[in-house]
Order: structure tokens, then sequence, then C-alpha cells
């Protein structure tokens, strides 16, 4: 188990950086579409909007691969978990960025078969708290 929650914190500190080196590639490849007053940081910012619901359809088959089951409720669950850290009142730029690091792991803890129902009710309440947060 503690395995699989390292590979879980991997995939989320992984996936903030595809993006912005995808942004930073498009940004380079497609001038004109980083064009504007915040350049790559304004198409940053339309992208990242996504991030959660794009994640689901990448985490889903990469954790599937590192051998975390059921993959689908994890990934499911992190996005959850990610949309609520990413849209709190003031989350700051390291929360946005290492989101991943707590929505991962606490969503591999969560769907884990073995887990006792007192650690899903407790994850659950942890990500209803980010959302109340």
């Amino acid at each position: 188990m503690a395995e699989r929650v390292v590979f879980a914190g991997l995939v989320g500190v992984g996936f903030p950086i595809v993006l912005v080196a995808s942004v930073l590639v498009a940004a380079a490849v497609f001038p004109g579409v980083a064009s504007g007053s915040y350049g790559w940081l304004g198409l940053l910012d339309t992208v990242w909007g996504y991030g959660p619901w794009v994640a689901v359809l990448i985490a889903w088959p990469l954790l599937r691969a590192l051998r975390i089951r059921p993959a689908w409720a994890a990934a499911a669950l992190a996005s959850i978990c990610l949309h609520g850290l990413w849209t709190m009142d003031s989350p700051g730029m390291n929360l946005i960025v290492l989101g991943g690091v707590i929505a991962y792991p606490l969503a591999v803890v969560g769907t884990a078969g073995r887990a006792h129902w007192s650690v899903r009710a407790g994850v659950a309440v942890v990500i209803v708290a980010i959302y109340l947060a």
C-alpha cells in the first residue's frame, strides 16, 4: 500500500510539470497562441482550468500501469479533489502546482480495496473540507 501511495504522489507531481512543459512547447511552436499581455502565462491560465478533467483521462491508464487498483476510481476521486484545491478562495501557487501530491495519494488511500470504512470516511471528510475551505 505504501509504495502505491508514493507512486500516486509521483503521478501528482508529474502532471503540473507536463502541463507547464506542454504550454511552453506550444508557445514556442505557435507564437501567436501565446500572444497578449501575459504571453505563455495567459495560455497556461486558460489550459489550467481543464487540468483536473484531462488528468482523469491521463491518470487512469498511468495509475493502472503502476498497479494501483481501482485506477478509474482513484483517478476520478483525485480529479474531484484537485478541482476543490484549485478553486479555493486563494490557494496560492504552491498549492496549485503541488495539489496532485495531496490529491492522488489521498485518492489511492480512499479507494483502496482493503481500506476500512473509517479510512474512506476520513478521506471523504478531508475532500469535503477542501471544498468548504
